[in-house]
């Protein structure tokens, strides 16, 4: 009797739970004292940011492409030489 009592208290909370988060975002979502420009400057500070991101990028394959350019001129000057 004790694992059915158990088990059907398992049962009942794992529904109650999502049920009461849910209920708890809902609410907080209609909320009126939520601020919209704080996270339409959060969304373009973000956007900053990959943008930033995008550019380094950018520069770091030409940075790397230089790189292997003069790489492979040492290469040449070297096995010649040897």
């Amino acid at each position: 009797m004790g694992i059915a009592l158990v088990i059907v208290g398992g049962v009942v909370l794992l529904t109650f739970i999502p049920v009461y988060f849910d209920y708890r975002a809902r609410m907080a979502k209609n909320r009126p004292g939520t601020d919209r420009g704080d996270l339409e400057l959060l969304k373009k500070r973000v956007e900053l940011l990959e943008d930033q991101l995008s550019e380094k990028d950018a520069r770091l394959k030409l940075v790397e492409r230089d790189l292997n350019f003069v790489s492979r001129l040492l290469e040449d000057k070297t096995g010649g030489q040897a």
